[in-house]
């Protein structure tokens, strides 16, 4: 169980900072919610993210999964990680002495939870959905590890039946629809 809660929860900070990177700093996380396989982020945006700002989210989620960043904490003082950068959410209140987790340096937040140690041990992270779940808020729900692993397996396999159906290889299928749809 702590094992595939470790790999949602890194999973999460990797994302946290692509969102970041990708759609701007004032991104921040306003909820999550971590399980083994499975998790959800939601952050402040103040519209719908389109689907090429989320294929380079997770493009580069994975990318950062795939370079095999160390994943190391520090406790250390409150100002000190602030002044390294440091993410925190400063609506919390915290001790003078703080956990920051860092994952190479792609990300550094302050954090009390389990961790992977290694970004590889993630896996994969695949998205589900991206939704609006209020004024200016946005959720990104995920797998990681195995599950996003047998999602992507179903998934492939599915694609592969539909492209048997079409008589394409599977790399013509779009190609081929769109003809058949073209033709009604």
């Amino acid at each position: 169980f702590r094992n595939g809660v470790s790999k949602s929860h890194t999973g999460a900070h990797i994302v946290h900072q692509s969102l970041r990177q990708v759609l701007g700093e004032h991104v921040s996380q306003a909820g999550s919610n971590v399980t083994p396989g499975k998790f959800r982020f939601d952050f402040s945006h103040t519209s719908k993210v389109s689907s090429n700002e989320l294929d380079e989210i997770f493009q580069l989620s994975n990318l950062k999964i795939f370079e095999d960043l160390d994943v190391d904490t520090k406790i250390m003082n409150i100002e000190k990680a602030k002044k390294e950068g440091a993410l925190a959410f400063f609506g919390d209140k915290y001790d003078n002495d703080v956990r920051v987790v860092n994952i190479g340096n792609f990300s550094k937040e302050l954090c009390g939870g389990t961790h992977v140690h290694n970004s590889h041990d993630v896996g994969l992270i695949v998205l589900l959905q991206e939704s609006s779940i209020g004024s200016n808020l946005r959720r990104v729900e995920m797998l990681s590890g195995f599950l996003a692993f047998e999602f992507m397996s179903n998934a492939y396999n599915s694609f592969k039946k539909v492209a048997n159906i079409l008589q394409v290889q599977p790399s013509e299928v779009s190609k081929k629809l769109n003809s058949q749809l073209q033709m009604l």
